[in-house]
């Protein structure tokens, strides 16, 4: 299969000798190209064109960057965006004359902005920007620290409160207290200034109540803010699932959590994370990953009718105000791919209302298969959900794929009035619009993207490599690193040098592979199970098998011979119940059948009997002949 080159919506290309920019993608392989020369916008495919910028890739991987270092690229980030927002604004103005005006402003030269631009053009991230070095800080303002500090205060307990005084009163609260902190009172223009920084939705909403501002300000049910191209905004949101799962020795393990994700725009279904997990960093991280990422793969896994080409970079993901959604580690990988976390607050409930709405369609759907534990006990009544359960969690993640793509996906939405699969393409493919996400722009290594969702785990390395939950894991990569002690500890006669912890990472859907972040190339590695004869299992296998072992007494003598015997016991418990219940029901059988016999017998035994005691009662010298009359 042909590698598709990885282009992206304003890269500059070559195609025939001459210069041209990426304007649109049509499909996967095939783009609007835009003349440098004489403007003229052609078609044109992937294949054909050449890169021109072969810029190195600068961007980092997350796990290896200071707090401080991201600190420095998100302020260059912002710089960046200041220079958008003034090219946007005034179509007139030359990014040159733009550059120097920004450039000016913060205090810096022009040319280190045209570099940055040119780093975080290339990735569209923001571990572009960090720089080798921590630098300092930007620009001093015109008032002290303290001054800035006052204002601050006065405005949000005295200036932005119901009590609503004037500019006036406001000055005079400022004047007393900076005297009394004994600080110079800044000017009345300044406090006026800064009062008309104060966005209007805050000024009511603090002088007049939330609820007002909300209510002026904020969308009503079935009217969230116009959306105008996918991926937007792609709201997320988790459920425990109204079904009861089976492990795979077929008893009852109890009900799922599932995190989707839903484009707002087309109502397409970006991402979902099936798991036992209740909602976290973790489960919140792979939906987030699995939205961004192209879905081929799981088109083929689950053998969909449909496709399912939604991917790309996320604007905003919208969101309740969960602990999962405001992690440093998801912040962070948010921010890596330019993506904006808005949290919904007090008073917007209606803003997740088509997360909510396509989570209760699923589980309506979900109350029709075997084991559905209902929406509550009153319409369960004596069902036995338990009993009644037939799949397990990676036959549910089928169910539930087929349902999502082959089903939902082609149904045509109300609110949209065409299907999502039909609403995507048309926004996709619309040439009013210029989309910064769609069909073909996906410009991300899909290994780093999943790595950067997941939660990073920290250990030493042995001479047998590195255990994580009691499993062992080698590869040569480990070497260098066997009995690493940290260069920094101080080292004395009684102490020994603290053990060095590297990063590892691992998906919990699959813990046969852990990834290694091998310090000196500042790159992830995988590493496999140390014995290469172990099978694929999930983390929720793996716990079941611990808990198997627990159950033996032998939790406190745990290897991984012990672990992989325990799970290897719990498939023979699946096979010999099987087996058990196949020998039951034929004995069963036999039994009824015996019993069917046995009762013929029985009867049959009567009936003679009772036959010979009437032929001993019959007077056959005493039978009269019947005759037949017509006037009967």
């Amino acid at each position: 299969m042909e590698t598709i080159k990885k282009f992206d919506i304003g890269d500059e290309c070559k195609l025939r000798d001459k210069l041209f920019t990426i304007e649109k993608f049509v499909t996967n392989d095939k783009v609007l190209i835009k003349s440098l020369e004489n403007g003229n916008i052609e078609s044109a495919y992937v294949r054909n064109l050449s890169c021109i910028d072969s810029e190195k890739d600068n961007s980092k991987v997350l796990d290896s960057i200071s707090d401080q270092d991201w600190l420095e690229a998100q302020k260059r980030l912002s710089i960046l965006q200041d220079l958008n927002a003034l090219l946007s604004n005034d179509l007139s103005i030359l990014i040159a004359d733009a550059t120097v005006m920004i450039a000016e402003k913060h205090g810096i030269s022009a040319r280190t902005i045209y570099r940055w631009k040119k780093l975080f053009d290339k990735t569209q991230r923001v571990s572009a920007l960090v720089p080798n070095k921590s630098s300092g800080g930007r620009g001093k303002g015109r008032i002290s620290n303290e001054q800035a500090a006052m204002i601050s205060l006065v405005l949000d307990t005295f200036h932005f409160t119901q009590l609503r005084p004037k500019t006036f009163l406001t000055y005079r609260e400022l004047e007393i207290r900076c005297r009394k902190a004994g600080i110079e009172t800044p000017s009345l223009n300044t406090l006026r200034s800064r009062i008309s920084k104060e966005s209007l939705k805050k000024n009511i909403a603090k002088r007049h109540g939330k609820s007002i501002a909300n209510h002026k300000f904020d969308a009503v049910p079935g009217k969230y803010p116009q959306t105008n191209w996918p991926l937007e905004v792609v709201q997320i949101d988790h459920t425990p699932l109204d079904i009861i799962v089976l492990g795979d020795d077929r008893k009852p393990l109890g009900r799922p959590w599932l995190t989707l994700a839903i484009d707002v725009y087309s109502r397409m279904v970006t991402g979902a994370y099936l798991s036992f997990d209740t909602p976290g960093f973790l489960g919140t991280g792979i939906c987030i990953a699995n939205s961004i990422l192209p879905k081929d793969n799981l088109v083929r896994k689950y053998n969909l009718k449909s496709e399912w080409p939604i991917q790309g970079r996320l604007q905003n993901i919208h969101s309740d105000n969960a602990p999962e959604f405001k992690s440093k580690s998801l912040l962070m990988a948010c921010q890596e791919y330019g993506i904006n976390i808005n949290y919904r607050g007090k008073g917007k409930t209606h803003w997740g209302g088509h997360i909510e709405r396509l989570l209760g369609n699923f589980l309506s759907e979900i109350h029709s298969i075997p084991g559905t534990t209902f929406s509550n006990p009153t319409k369960r009544e004596s069902y036995n959900s338990n009993k009644e359960a037939v799949l397990t969690l990676s036959e549910l993640e089928r169910w539930l794929h087929v349902f999502i793509v082959d089903v939902y996906h082609n149904k045509v939405h109300s609110g949209i009035k065409m299907s999502p699969l039909a609403k995507y393409l048309e926004g996709v493919h619309s040439l009013n619009v210029k989309l910064p996400t769609g069909i073909g722009s996906f410009n991300y290594d899909p290994i780093k993207v999943k790595l950067d969702f997941l939660p990073a785990e920290e250990r030493t390395v042995q001479r047998t490599g590195v255990q994580i939950d009691h499993i062992r894991y080698f590869a040569d990569v480990l070497r260098p690193y066997i009995y690493l002690n940290n260069p920094n500890d101080d080292l004395s006669v009684t102490k020994r040098r603290t053990p060095a912890k590297l990063v590892f990472k691992r998906d919990p859907r699959d813990i046969s592979c852990i990834y290694f972040l091998e310090p000196r190339q500042q790159k992830y590695f995988p590493i496999y199970y140390a014995d290469a004869s172990r099978p694929p299992i999930s983390i929720w296998e793996h716990r079941e098998a611990l808990k198997e072992l627990k159950r033996k007494g032998g939790i406190d003598k745990v290897t991984e011979d012990k672990i992989f015997e325990a799970y290897d016991d719990l498939k023979n418990i699946v096979e010999d119940a099987r087996h058990a219940k196949k020998l039951s029901l034929k004995k069963e059988r036999q039994q009824r059948s015996d019993e069917h016999l046995q009762g013929f017998k029985i009867e049959a035994t009567e009936n003679i009997s009772k036959s010979e005691a009437i032929d001993d009662d019959i007077d056959f010298d005493n039978i009269q002949i019947f005759t037949y009359t017509e006037e009967l």
